[in-house]
């Protein structure tokens, strides 16, 4: 589970998980891998980790479960920068899926 908000009146990104989500903010300096918080939803589940961050009109915000492989990097995807959020996440599903997974990808890019 995961959830993550972003607030444009103050560019801020505010991320809570607990399980198998990964979180992936592009664009600035370096980008930057959101912890997650591991454990399984359900009565003992941890509580979740709260993480906030500075958000910039020009980034690009990428959640995905498990099921994607973890090793990708940003590098890989040159060609794909300029493209919409939604052929972003189809190229990242078509190259980094695992064959014996489900997953989910969410690729949410700001305005600029």
């Amino acid at each position: 589970m995961a959830v993550a908000r972003l607030d444009w009146g103050l560019q801020r990104l505010t991320y809570a998980s607990v399980g198998n989500v990964e979180a992936r903010v592009f664009g600035g300096d370096k980008p930057v891998v959101l912890t997650a918080r591991r454990g399984v939803l359900g009565g003992r589940a941890p509580a979740p980790l709260v993480t906030e961050i500075p958000w910039e009109p020009h980034n690009l915000l990428v959640l995905h479960t498990d099921g994607l492989k973890s090793h990708w990097t940003w590098a890989e995807f040159t060609s794909q920068r300029q493209q919409s959020a939604a052929i972003f996440a189809e190229e990242l599903l078509r190259t980094q899926a695992r064959d014996n997974d489900d997953v989910v990808v969410i690729v949410m890019k700001g305005s600029g």
